[in-house]
C-alpha cells in the first residue's frame, strides 16, 4: 500500500464516523409519530405510510442498537 492507498482509506474512515456520530446524537428520525396534527412532512396527508414509514426507521434503529 502507498500513500495514496492510506490517504483513501482515512477520508473513508472519517466520513464513516461522522455519520455514525451523527446518527448517535441525531438518531434517524426526528418524527414523534404523531401524525394527527402535522402539517409540515412529507407524510401529512398519508397517516397509514407515515406509520408504515416510521416503523421501518424503529426496526432500523433496533437493528444497529441507536
Amino acid at each position: 500500500m502507498n500513500f495514496a492507498d492510506i490517504a483513501v482509506l482515512c477520508v473513508i474512515a472519517l466520513i464513516a464516523y461522522i455519520c455514525i456520530r451523527y446518527l448517535v446524537n441525531n438518531g434517524l428520525d426526528s418524527c414523534s409519530g404523531e401524525c394527527g396534527g402535522c402539517s409540515t412532512c412529507k407524510w401529512a396527508r398519508d397517516v397509514e405510510k407515515a406509520r408504515r414509514s416510521i416503523a421501518r426507521k424503529k426496526k432500523l434503529k433496533k437493528l444497529l442498537h441507536l
